[in-house]
């Protein structure tokens, strides 16, 4: 997936040099999606009960904390705001009576026993004016130098400033021996000491309060009181804070080996997982940058003198800023025939790494170039992600796309600590006669359902040998040779019929047809699932197996709408929905990355 790596790595090189040397981009290894709407408490003036729940949710998200060096990804157990709690409340302070040591002395030496200035403190108060009025003088003759001087004019001012500096080291010499400069000095610096250490508990006071506050959520939107603030505080409104990304096929390979380097340990899974992508002529995005603040920290307080003892602690990273992306279109090369086009429009898991694209090939109204695009649903990902689809298609098919020879007896084996999806069980692989006959055994089952998420990683090393079994579905890597690995066709088996379903979408109240409805339809049996658009007059056409589906419609403007429907064996069907007009906008994002800093908690 070498289009989805170079994606990572242009866009933290980008980053980077805006955000500096200090602070580190790390890679998000995981899909995680989010919504406008998730984004909507940012611009609120009072929020409610949803509002609330959301800022919780995305504060959760991105006060997570990652302890690695490679990569960082939202972690529930481990939160910022919890750990820097924890250890704020845990502190051992030094005594006020450790810290005022020497302060009766110092008292002594500063003022009689009515309070007044000593005659010590007098004199070093009278000598510190005399030492401000040298100051004045060298000050005063260094501004009438004339820059233009002659030669003999610049010697003589050369000995006038020697004088002046000798004359002021002469001062401080006598300063020092006869008005106790250093004793009175170091008198005051203990004075000062226990005032700073008032204002050192007053600041961990207002800290804690912050914190205490935090808690109770939606006290005020955006104040001091909130566990995140996040800005711009309109990107999810606008599209003025985002910026376009584009890498073409010529310079993905580049920026790919730039990327294993750059991006090691992140994922070895993904940086060595490759397939074919010649067919891609360019990706293009959107991205945005947004930056997290948090009123209630301040990560220096740990590095106070007052603090008592030291403590092993953990380095942890934590977010910045967030990096996100939006409009993703696969551009496809021209020279694609009908049949690969018609491949892309079937049934068929399309995917950019661990983004799910679209069923559906577009063309672009004024390039006329071929592309396809991201399914954008949270909720698709949300229900139809990783375990549940995983599992699904491994009972069907448990010797899906085997894309590696492996000999008889050995171990698939998998590298711990690493940021994958599902972790794996170890599983045996017996090749039997050909490549086209796999037979697989697992430490539990024939139907290991987290086979399917481990062989989809495994590095192609030759073209994929379609896997023939009995079952009614089966998933083969069989069509559209340079695309293994990123297409996976569903094939039916000769038996298995499908019904052609026609949808006609329409404005509840105009009855005019509705360009560009995202049509999410999935599998309540299988949890197979796809997702197209309607063209110009509102309508298109699928094939689909019977079942029961459910399918929900969404397009910018409109209310959602979600149904269920029952498709028959070989009867076609046209089903024809009207939206209700709303003040809904759909829009999602992909989080890519972080930029970071250090915390030790």
């Amino acid at each position: 997936m070498k289009f989805y790596i170079a994606c990572i790595q242009k866009l933290s090189e980008l980053v980077q040099e805006t955000s500096g040397v200090e602070n580190k981009f790390l890679a998000c290894p995981t899909l995680r999606v989010y919504e406008a709407s998730d984004f909507d408490f940012l611009t609120v003036s009072q929020m409610n009960a949803e509002d609330r729940l959301s800022t919780e949710n995305i504060s959760m998200q991105f006060n997570s904390l990652s302890s690695s060096k490679t990569y960082w990804d939202v972690d529930a157990t481990n939160s910022l705001f919890d750990l820097y709690k924890e250890r704020l409340e845990n502190l051992k302070l030094r005594t006020q009576d450790d810290v005022s040591q020497g302060n009766e002395s110092a008292q002594e030496l500063l003022h009689n026993k009515d309070g007044s200035p000593s005659e010590a403190l007098i004199n070093y108060t009278k000598t510190l004016d005399e030492y401000d009025q040298i100051l004045d003088e060298h000050r005063e003759f260094l501004s009438e130098i004339d820059v233009e001087a002659s030669e003999p004019e610049e010697l003589l001012n050369s000995r006038k400033w020697d004088v002046l500096q000798k004359q002021l080291a002469l001062f401080v010499a006598n300063w020092k021996l006869n008005a106790h400069k250093e004793e009175i000095e170091k008198a005051l610096e203990r004075i000062n000491k226990l005032t700073d250490f008032d204002s050192f508990l007053a600041l961990k006071n207002t800290i804690e309060n912050r914190l205490r506050n935090a808690e109770i959520t939606g006290i005020k939107s955006l104040s001091e009181f909130s566990k995140l603030q996040i800005f711009p505080t309109d990107f999810n409104k606008s599209d003025l804070s985002w910026s376009s990304l584009e890498i073409t096929n010529a310079e993905v390979d580049t920026i790919f080996k730039r990327a294993q380097k750059a991006l090691k340990g992140f994922n070895e899974d993904l940086l060595t997982f490759d397939y074919n992508e010649d067919f891609i002529e360019k990706i293009t995005a959107s991205y945005c940058i947004i930056t997290v603040k948090r009123p209630w920290l301040n990560k220096n307080i740990f590095d106070s003198e007052f603090i008592d003892g030291n403590t092993k602690n953990k380095t942890f990273t934590y977010a910045n800023k967030i990096l996100l992306i939006k409009d993703i279109r696969v551009i496809l090369k021209e020279d694609l025939t009908p049949k690969e086009k018609k491949e892309i429009d079937g049934n068929s898991i399309i995917k950019f790494g661990p983004i799910f694209m679209k069923n559906q090939a577009f063309i672009n109204a004024t390039s006329k170039k071929t592309f396809i695009k991201a399914i954008t649903s949270k909720e698709i990902y949300t229900k139809a992600y990783a375990p549940k689809i995983n599992k699904k298609l491994a009972k069907i098919s448990s010797g899906l796309i085997l894309s590696k020879p492996v000999k008889k007896g050995s171990l698939v084996k998998h590298k711990k600590a690493k940021p994958i999806l599902h972790r794996q069980k170890f599983a045996t692989i017996k090749q039997k006669n050909s490549a086209q006959k796999v037979q697989i055994k697992s430490t539990k089952s024939r139907n290991n359902p987290k086979f399917f998420e481990r062989q989809m990683r495994l590095k192609q090393t030759k073209p994929l040998q379609s896997v023939q079994l009995s079952q009614k579905l089966q998933l083969t890597a069989k069509t559209l040779d340079l695309k293994n690995l990123m297409i996976y066709n569903i094939q039916k088996s000769p038996k298995t019929i499908t019904s052609r379903v026609h949808f006609i979408i329409k404005d509840q109240l105009g009855e005019n047809a509705l360009y560009k409805v995202e049509i999410s339809i999935k599998d309540q049996r299988t949890n197979y699932f796809k997702e197209v658009e309607t063209d110009q007059d509102g309508q298109i056409t699928i094939n689909l197996t019977e079942s029961n589906y459910e399918i929900t419609l969404r397009k910018d403007g409109f209310k959602e709408l979600t149904f269920i429907e029952s498709i028959k064996k070989d009867a076609n069907k046209t089903i024809g929905k009207q939206l209700e007009p709303h003040e809904v906008f759909y829009e999602s994002y992909f989080l890519v990355g972080i930029i970071g800093d250090q915390i030790s908690l």
